[in-house]
């Protein structure tokens, strides 16, 4: 999965009647955090281009059997679960890094929703990084 592309899940992009196939698939009472994971699941996957020729049933089906796998693993115990900025930073710094032409940090941070202050640390990092590893390659 290429996580430069990533975009977070919008669960108002899924018709109520998309919501209700997933939340069948559930067998009896099934806590409300399961089918709000499935949930999120389904959308997820939806809009994902590889799933695009599967059936809403398909993918409710297998959005609930992904939550099932969660719960088998996971069920019973508080794991925790890192925001995951630094590893959505890592992508983005790459972006901002590759469009980075000397005159649109401000522009920059607009594109990338992150400050100046940020955006310059990266291209500060980055050059001195350079430095350092022009400086290694001569020595």
């Amino acid at each position: 999965m290429n996580t430069s592309n990533f975009e977070p899940v919008d669960l108002s992009r899924a018709t109520n009647t998309q919501l209700d196939l997933v939340n069948a698939c559930f067998v009896g009472d099934a806590p409300q955090i399961w089918r709000d994971m499935a949930e999120l699941n389904f959308v997820a996957l939806r809009f994902v281009s590889i799933f695009a020729p599967l059936s809403d049933e398909a993918l409710a089906e297998m959005s609930v059997n992904l939550v099932h796998q969660l719960v088998d693993s996971f069920g019973g115990t508080q794991p925790y679960i890192p925001s995951g900025f630094s590893y959505h930073m890592e992508a983005i710094a790459v972006k901002i890094l590759k469009e980075f032409d000397g005159k649109n940090l401000r522009q920059l941070a607009r594109k990338y929703k992150r400050s100046e202050g940020l955006v310059y640390k990266l291209i500060r990092a980055d050059a001195a990084k350079k430095k350092h590893q022009s400086k290694a390659m001569a020595g």
